[in-house]
């Protein structure tokens, strides 16, 4: 997934900047009061993807 895309996939679920890290951005989610580091890539793996939406809060853990 291009990093453009993930950012606006964060920001449309009221994620919001909170400040800039030298190689990362760090995003925070203010309903869940988490945050989470997402890289500066021109492409993030699924993988990455997927956890940092876990990490913020908008991907609940499957059931075993």
């Amino acid at each position: 997934m291009r990093h453009a895309e993930s950012i606006r996939f964060l920001l449309a679920r009221r994620c919001y900047l909170k400040r800039h890290g030298s190689p990362h951005d760090i995003y925070a989610n203010p309903a869940t009061g988490r945050q989470a580091s997402v890289p500066r890539h021109k492409e993030l793996k699924e993988s990455l993807v997927r956890l940092i939406e876990k990490r913020l809060g908008l991907r609940e853990e499957p059931r075993r």
